[in-house]
């Protein structure tokens, strides 16, 4: 194993302009007089904290920044200390899927003006090399209206909408295809109900299939995937729209449902994954957008609302996204009302961001979700994985994502940043999966 020190140059932000480093120089002073008063009360997750900046009060906000610009929450791995998966062989079969999921895909302007225009030359063809491709896109596309990028540094609002240049990014100006892209999520509807439609028909226009949205009430509201025989039922809900309130009558076209709240009627879900397996869903996958951004570990409140998702709508496999670094997976156990089987679900607590370069280190260690299906008679066999990415950005200001392994190999790649993420990947990388059978 290779050894690593931490740089505190690179913790937890680092400005990549000058006018950006100069921001964050006097953000960081002033949540160093924050830290005065907050340190041991803010030392952990705060208790059942939605994240919605619907509700945010000033103490909201004033919280998730000290996350992001003064000391992201470490704690939580005792939770994870158990969660062990063994090393299984899967049994031969013809009748198989394999399938990647990658996290948040964002309109980020590091992306562009060429500087990601070779982000996929190393890890391309193995990610996208995959029976389904999947990942949340987490901007509207409408080419008709104004742009709106995530900035250098991040101070206020934003609403988002993306490029055919940004699009170009994604899909290394289409050699590469995402199979399916999620919708829900808390800026889905940053360019308005138009623009959301919009998306929608931009997406069919390249041949890739979406859920999460709908543009009328008579479309289904999550995706049947039919695959070498196997059939699975994708449900893709977000737990906000930022402060975005749903025009009357438009409730029904988005998936939402404030699922970060421990209180909320999860019964739309539950529905909907009813829905979904009585439509023949033989594997059930949920794609969540939820959950507390900049912490290495699910908050416990959100740990315990996916246990009961898991028992309520008997989901064999969860992803989520939006707390933009990695967090850890788990395998939870349930009795399946639709078999009245024991099963087990493979749930990741967050795909981190993908396709993005956001100022916060630990998002630069991406990688993506690996799960191989089969299905052997009337059984149906998971194993999951996971695949870490450096997300590089060379002294030339390009992007590159670099496959961990590679780069744990070549010392070309071993600048100080990666230094910086090997510690953390050498901390918290074993409570991620190795492969194992479900």
């Amino acid at each position: 194993m290779i050894s690593s020190a931490r740089s505190n140059k690179f913790y937890p932000v680092s400005g990549l302009s000058v006018s950006g480093k100069i921001k964050i120089f006097i953000v960081k002073i002033l949540f160093s007089l924050v830290h005065l008063f907050v340190n041991r009360k803010w030392s952990n997750p705060r208790h059942n904290f939605e994240e919605n900046p619907i509700h945010f009060k000033f103490k909201d906000i004033l919280y998730l920044g000290y996350k992001y610009y003064w000391r992201p929450h470490e704690t939580g791995m005792e939770r994870f200390k158990s969660n062990r998966f063994k090393n299984v062989q899967l049994i031969k079969s013809n009748t198989s899927i394999c399938m990647h999921a990658g996290g948040d895909l964002m309109p980020y302007e590091m992306l562009l003006n060429g500087k990601a225009e070779e982000i996929w030359g190393l890890a391309g063809d193995d990610f996208f090399n995959a029976d389904i491709v999947m990942a949340n896109l987490e901007c509207p596309m409408d080419y008709n209206q104004d742009k709106g990028f995530v900035p250098e540094v991040m101070l206020n609002d934003m609403l988002f909408n993306g490029s055919e240049e940004l699009m170009n990014v994604f899909t290394a100006s289409n050699k590469y295809k995402f199979d399916v892209l999620t919708l829900a999520n808390n800026h889905m509807l940053d360019a308005g109900f138009e623009g959301l439609a919009n998306t929608m028909s931009q997406l069919d226009k390249m041949g890739i299939r979406h859920t999460g949205a709908r543009r009328d009430e008579k479309e289904d509201n999550f995706l049947i995937i039919k695959e070498n025989n196997i059939s699975i039922g994708l449900v893709n809900f977000t737990y906000s729209l930022n402060r975005v309130e749903i025009e009357k009558g438009k409730e029904k076209l988005v998936n939402y449902l404030e699922i970060n709240d421990p209180e909320v009627d999860l019964s739309t879900l539950i529905q909907l994954a009813d829905a979904a397996k009585n439509a023949g869903a033989e594997v059930l996958i949920a794609y969540l957008h939820m959950g507390n951004a900049y912490q290495c570990y699910p908050s416990e409140h959100i740990q315990k609302q996916v246990h009961k998702l898991v028992r309520l709508c008997c989901f064999d496999v969860v992803f989520i996204s939006h707390p933009h670094n990695l967090q850890p997976g788990e395998i939870i156990p349930f009795s399946c009302k639709y078999s009245g089987k024991q099963k087990n679900s493979i749930v990741y607590y967050s795909l981190g961001d993908f396709v993005a370069y956001d100022i916060f280190n630990w998002s630069h260690l991406t990688g993506y979700a690996k799960l191989t299906i089969q299905k052997n008679k009337d059984e149906i066999l998971i194993s999951p994985s996971f695949e870490f990415l450096y997300l590089q950005r060379d002294l030339n200001g390009k992007l590159k994502f670099i496959p961990w392994k590679t780069a744990l190999e070549k010392s070309i790649y071993q600048d100080e940043k990666f230094n910086f993420l090997l510690e953390w990947y050498n901390k918290h990388a074993q409570y991620f999966f190795s492969d194992a059978t479900i």
